[in-house]
């Protein structure tokens, strides 16, 4: 609902309040903020409190001391939005954004600060209102959406965090969204606004989700989710976007998982984080282009090299993909530690599903056979330095078949051959040994120092892998 109509209606709330109280004049300032309290609040200690707050808002206003004002208005707020979320104001549910609006409007202004502007999107479980204070602190959304992570010390001042959900695939269509920008927009799409407005001092954290349902003509595949930044207007220019750098974002729960069409094997779909200092609306963009911090890739699904994560990576040395067609690892530079493949046992070879030239659920080709690299439970790969002239800084492979239900490792070692990280996904194998790609996976790592082996491992089974791919 929009503030103007939220606003009319707090008006009739009050006006009720008013003429029970049996006044038939325009009320004071501290008697209108009095009135909106005990109309909100249950009569009781937080009900005494809150009507405390009121008067130490009107009497520091009266007295044309801001700063305590301020200090009352936000006490008040805090109180008001923690009785709010807990349910124990007195409106009926659907009154209780428009009383809050109203009461808060006059003590904003009251105390020379602007129009917190909320609206009913703020008061919904997609929105967040809260007072932030020098201690920071994590503030989300009741469904984990979206929120935001800010540091110590890192507001200038106290202000009212509100945050709310923009409209999404209701007004746009697939790709499209709210930020004045030509790059292929991924809902979900929210506000953050803090009241006043500040630029923090230090990198604040924030998060969203994006559409977790691979059906979804929303729903960003894995290659283009590697991809994703965050994005938001520049304050100073809303012309002009501003890509956020990426950043860890553990504190949502973007609805868990993305399952397979057989419901043998879900993965967990992370949300964008992404440091910032200014605030407008958000959204995921995919600006075509990739840089990869150091690291473990998380695995992600992965039917042809366009769901890789280095898909749109830029790098000038070299860039090589082993895909097993011709039944031999002949691309320079590597030595695996099997040159078995999978087209050795046929009918039963697992290769990624686009080496057919379509990703339609299979790889099957009219004139010879769909590939993969095979060993016995383990696999690794050693890259030479001579033969490269530098080793590589971007290594990834997919695992495409083990034991069903086995566990599958992977490694990555630096060039001085010392652990990078290991990352396992659980039971990730099916019960099928056909060529199912379902369960196909994508493991990778990036080093900027330099990447000598890696391995794959299952605990039960053979193993077949595919697409090796490496870059400098």
């Amino acid at each position: 609902m929009p503030t103007r109509l939220l606003r009319a209606a707090s008006l009739m709330l009050v006006a009720a309040a008013i003429a029970a109280c049996g006044g038939d004049s325009d009320p004071s300032p501290a008697d209108s903020l009095q009135q909106q309290v005990e109309a909100l609040f249950p009569a009781g200690a937080t009900r005494d409190q809150a009507v405390a707050l009121a008067g130490q808002v009107t009497t520091a206003a009266g007295a044309g001391d801001d700063a305590a004002a301020q200090v009352g208005v936000f006490d008040l707020a805090e109180l008001t939005f923690a009785e709010f979320y807990a349910g124990r104001l007195l409106p009926a549910a659907a009154q209780q954004p428009a009383a809050i609006d109203a009461l808060l409007t006059d003590a904003f202004d009251l105390a020379g600060l602007p129009d917190p502007g909320l609206q009913g999107a703020h008061f919904t479980d997609e929105g967040l209102l809260a007072v932030v204070r020098a201690a920071g602190g994590t503030f989300a959304t009741a469904t984990r959406r979206a929120g935001i992570e800010i540091p110590v010390d890192a507001v200038p001042q106290t202000a009212l965090l509100a945050l709310r959900r923009l409209s999404d695939s209701s007004q746009y269509a697939p790709r499209e969204g709210p930020l004045p920008t030509d790059l292929d927009q991924y809902p979900l799409f929210y506000d953050f606004s803090f009241v006043p407005e500040i630029e923090l001092t230090a990198d604040a954290i924030i998060g969203i989700c994006q559409f977790a349902d691979p059906a979804s003509a929303y729903y960003p595949a894995d290659g283009i989710f590697a991809r994703l930044q965050l994005a938001h207007p520049d304050p100073a220019d809303r012309s002009v976007i501003e890509l956020l750098p990426r950043a860890d974002a553990s504190f949502l729960d973007c609805d868990g998982t993305t399952a397979s069409a057989r419901g043998l094997m879900s993965l967990r779909r992370v949300g964008i984080g992404g440091r910032v200092r200014k605030f407008s609306p958000f959204a995921a963009v995919d600006d075509g282009e990739v840089t990869l911090p150091n690291g473990l890739i998380e695995p992600v699904g992965y039917r042809s090299f366009t769901d890789s994560p280095f898909n749109g990576v830029s790098l000038p040395a070299y860039f090589h993909l082993e895909d097993w067609e011709d039944g031999l690892v002949n691309t320079p530079g590597v030595t695996p530690s099997s040159t078995s493949t999978g087209g050795s046992f046929p009918g039963f070879e697992d290769s990624v599903d686009g080496d057919d030239g379509a990703v339609n659920g299979t790889c099957t080709k009219t004139t010879g056979r769909c590939n993969s690299g095979f060993a016995g439970g383990q696999i690794s790969f050693v890259f030479e330095v001579e033969a490269l002239g530098a080793l590589p800084t971007h290594v990834g492979i997919a695992w495409t078949d083990g034991g069903t239900g086995t566990d599958v490792t992977f490694e990555a070692y630096d060039a001085a051959n010392t652990l990078i990280g290991t990352r396992t996904v659980p039971q990730l194998g099916d019960n099928s040994n056909l060529g199912t790609v379902e369960e196909d996976r994508f493991f990778g790592v990036v080093a900027s120092g330099g990447v000598r082996r890696i391995v794959m491992r299952n605990t039960s089974g053979g193993i077949e892998v595919d697409h090796l791919q490496y870059r400098r």
